[in-house]
Parts: structure tokens; sequence; C-alpha cells
């Protein structure tokens, strides 16, 4: 068997939930039949008992064909509740009586047994409290014992009182059960569950130092271009004049002026 079956197995083993609700439900509605209807429910839950230790004792007698340890006590168990749960069946008036009368007498001589013990125990260690509580029960276990035809009659109220409280506890135990399950069903489906890719740790940069900052250069204004030089116009050649215009006379000169004449 693998390891991954184990847990499969374990959890078809256990028992569902809804279970102890029924459980609950089924008490509640025996403690408020006891309580309202107690001689007809004592009557009804007399013959219930019948046929379980009659279907009890025929199961164990059929048991010793397979399983033969302990074959004595199992035979005699098993004759036993043939025997009473056919005295049960066949009268059921009268074991309507009986049984809950043997009921209260068995439940009167537990309960002085064990009140006795408890005082004794208690008395040994110097427990007061023990010792009261003990003594309490052995007087209870007393009365029933004296007189258990009252306690037969008293006897379904009491369970009755006893069968809605356990119902209640029941019904409690099973939805805090369903919870406790919901809960470990979502932490196993959480776990199931991939889990993410881890984030890449944060690395740490060191911010390098600041170079110096040096002073940036002046700027150097740039040399202003030299300008283009103008194109040279071509010089106009003189017109020579016609020949057959006149000599034109010279312009006269600051001589002509009537100056005086100077000598040749």
């Amino acid at each position: 068997m693998t390891s991954a079956s184990v847990p499969a197995t374990a959890a078809y083993d256990e028992l569902p939930w809804w279970l102890g609700l029924v459980q609950g439900v089924a008490l509640l509605v025996l403690g408020a039949l006891c309580l309202s209807a107690p001689g007809a429910t004592i009557v009804v839950l007399v013959q219930l008992t019948g046929l379980y230790w009659l279907i009890t004792g025929i199961l164990g007698l059929i048991g010793l064909i397979s399983d033969r340890s302990g074959w004595l006590w199992k035979a005699f168990a098993g004759v036993i509740g043939i025997l009473a749960g056919m005295a049960i069946v066949a009268h059921p008036l009268w074991s309507s009586i009986l049984v809950p009368t043997t009921l209260v007498i068995v439940i009167g001589i537990f309960g002085i047994v064990n009140g006795i013990l408890v005082m004794i125990q208690s008395w040994g260690v110097r427990r007061w409290s023990g010792v009261i509580l003990g003594l309490v029960g052995a007087l209870l276990g007393l009365v029933l014992v004296a007189n258990p035809l009252i306690g037969a009659a008293t006897l379904p109220f009491v369970l009755g009182l006893f069968a809605i409280i356990g119902g209640v506890m029941s019904i409690a135990m099973a939805w805090f059960e369903r919870r406790a399950r919901r809960a470990i069903a979502s932490e196993a489906a959480e776990l199931a569950a991939p889990a993410p890719a881890p984030a890449p740790a944060a690395v740490a940069v060191v911010p390098e130092p600041a170079a110096p900052v040096e002073p940036a250069p002046a700027p150097v204004e740039a040399a202003a271009p030299a300008p283009a030089p103008a194109p040279a116009v071509p010089a106009e050649a003189p017109v020579p004049p016609p020949a057959d215009a006149p000599a034109t006379a010279p312009a006269p000169g600051p001589a002509d002026d009537g100056g005086p004449a100077t000598g040749a």
C-alpha cells in the first residue's frame, strides 16, 4: 500500500458527520415522547429492548459457528438474550412494569456501591466535598431500591430529560465536526495547489559616487567670416572719336581768364 492510499482509506473509514445529526434528532424525538406520553413510551421502549435482546442472542449463537473463542460466555449470553427477549415480547404489559422496576433496582444498587467507593476514596485524601457527594449518591440508591415502583414511574421523565440534553449535544457536536472537516478539506486543497513561483530577490543597487563636475569652458566666439570680394567690373574701353568730327578746342586754362601771360 502506497503512502497516497493511506489518507484515502482513513477518509473512507471515517463516519459521516450527519450521523451525529440523525442521532441528535432521534434523541430529541424520544425525549419529547417520554415527557409527553410516559406510559406509552415506556411500553414501546420495553418492547424494542426485548426485540433487541432476542436478535442479539440469536446472532451470538450463530457467530459460534465461525468463531469458537470464548464460546462458553458467548453461548450463555446468547441463551439469556433469547429467553429475555421472548419473555418481554410474549408479555408486553407485565414486562412494561417488571423491566423498568428491575432497571430501577439495578440503578439503585449501582448508586449505593458507587457512593460508598467515592466516600472511602475521598475520606483517604481528606476531600470533604467528595465525601458529601458519595453520601448523596448512596442515599439516592437506597431510595430507588426501597421504592422501585416510584422510581419506575419517574423513570420516563428522567430518560426524557437525559434524551433531550443528549440530543442537543449530539447536534452541536455534529455541527462542529462538519465545520472542522470543511476547514481540514480547505487546508488540504491549499496544500495540494501548486505554489506560485518565488519572486526574484531584490538586489540592492549601490549608487556610484558622482564624478566631480568640471566647469564648462567659456564659449569661444567664432570669427566673423571675411566678406566675399566684390566681382571685378571690366573697364569700358574709350570710344575713339569719329574722323569727321571737328577737333574740339582745348579747354581754357587758368591763363585764359585775363591774367598776365607768361613769356615763352
